[in-house]
């Protein structure tokens, strides 16, 4: 008998003060700036340029990386980054995202206050992530 599950997404998984942050980390730091600059070669225009390219990515890629149509009209900005940093996008998207502790801010379990990060655990889900609890990883399932 499966117990039931719950999970918290919000809207706007991003946060950006963090976005920001992990932009500022590997691999994004090393990233070709080149890329996204049109020509205009200023590294503040290339971060800027950057940023925006990767907020656009993320929000199709996570939400319609299987529609053909969506993928057909990523800018080559966004294929290249898709190309070239595919596997890093989910790391940066849990970076990025707001904390469970900041969203969940009391937990009570049989009546009692329990500390609610001892409930909820980050998921990764088909629309990015979330707080969950009381759920299983998939590879646990049968």
């Amino acid at each position: 008998m499966c117990a039931p599950s719950l999970f918290i997404t919000i809207q706007s998984q991003v946060v950006k003060k963090q976005f920001k942050a992990a932009l500022k980390k590997k691999p994004w730091n090393e990233t070709d700036a080149s890329q996204f600059c049109d020509g205009q070669g200023a590294n503040k225009t290339a971060n800027c340029t950057l940023y925006n390219s990767l907020m656009n990515t993320l929000e199709k890629y996570v939400f319609f990386a299987t529609e053909q149509s969506v993928v057909k009209s990523f800018t080559p900005q966004e294929s290249y980054i898709i190309k070239n940093n595919a596997k890093d996008i989910p790391v940066l998207m849990q970076q990025a995202m707001q904390r469970c502790k900041e969203m969940i801010l009391a937990c009570y379990w049989q009546g009692k206050a329990v500390d609610c990060m001892q409930l909820f655990q980050v998921r990764r889900t088909d629309n990015g992530f979330c707080c969950s609890f009381n759920t299983v990883n998939i590879d646990e399932q049968l």
